[in-house]
């Protein structure tokens, strides 16, 4: 992109949000010259201006700033596992990748099949701190079955 004669590298970035019946929408897409917590914190306070009242889970790509913005915005978002996942394995050895991923996909299968099953034998309760869990449980079955 040229400004005053002069070249400057910029990144386009697209926010895309998926409700829960799987609609995808694009909701914007904002030009910045570098990622930090101050333009990823714009970013989320327009969405929050426009009317995005949750985001239940986020997949980036470890955007410098966008955790703590995030966080600030939207304190009940949740990473996505894919890039939990990614994050922790950062730092391990090569070899064993294949190893700590398989692990760590036993762990997921484990706690949502026991999350299932808890959510099966107890009725659907009323108490407003535990809708949330219905609602994020919900949410985690949708993307499951989604492939997502």
């Amino acid at each position: 992109m040229g400004r005053n004669g002069q070249i400057v590298n910029k990144a386009a970035y697209m926010v895309i949000g998926i409700d829960l019946d799987g609609t995808k929408d694009v909701l914007g897409i904002w030009i910045g010259e570098n990622e930090s917590a101050k333009f990823w914190l714009s970013v989320l306070n327009e969405l929050k201006n426009r009317g995005v009242q949750d985001i239940l889970i986020a997949s980036v790509d470890n955007l410098t700033g966008f955790s703590e913005s995030i966080a600030a915005c939207y304190p009940d978002a949740q990473k996505c596992i894919v890039h939990q996942i990614r994050n922790s394995i950062r730092y391990v050895s090569y070899k064993d990748v294949k190893k700590i991923t398989a692990a760590l996909r036993e762990v997921r299968i484990h706690i949502i099949k026991h999350i299932q099953v808890t959510f099966n034998i107890f009725p659907r309760p009323e108490l407003e701190g535990r809708r949330g869990w219905y609602r994020g449980w919900g949410t985690a079955e949708f993307l499951l079955r989604k492939g997502i």
